[in-house]
């Protein structure tokens, strides 16, 4: 796992990483000059530290989430279509994660993985509905 994150930092350092992030991996709605902003933040903390460490943690922290049973508590959950995340079945995943919650509820977007960064109007309704819907 390390030997990937370093070879990502040292793509982020020769400014390859500017390279995935092309329109269509952008929020909606930018101009072009945002667009240009974007990506120059976006690669600037690209597999910075902080990410090559939380990458290094991943698997320790599958193996504690997976020790515990779910959380049976009330929840949405916003999946995008998966096609960002070299998983195949990912939003099948997200379901069978919700099977046998009592108050859950896996909502599909038609959009790239960072799904604030594409559907915010729609998560943010939802989320205010689901929280009413809750007092």
């Amino acid at each position: 796992m390390m030997r990937m994150e370093k070879l990502a930092a040292f793509a982020r350092e020769l400014g390859i990483v500017s390279f995935f992030y092309s329109d269509g991996s952008l929020p909606k709605d930018l101009t072009e000059v945002e667009k240009k902003i974007y990506r120059a933040v976006a690669v600037r903390i690209a597999v910075n530290d902080c990410i090559i460490n939380e990458g290094i943690a991943i698997p320790d922290a599958v193996n504690e989430i997976d020790s515990k049973p779910i959380p049976d508590v009330p929840m949405l959950i916003f999946v995008s279509d998966g096609n960002e995340t070299g998983v195949e079945n990912w939003v099948d995943i997200q379901k069978e994660y919700a099977v046998g919650l009592t108050n859950a509820e896996v909502i599909q977007l038609d959009c790239g993985h960072y799904v604030h960064n594409f559907e915010q109007e729609q998560i943010a309704e939802r989320v205010r509905n689901f929280i009413a819907s809750l007092e």
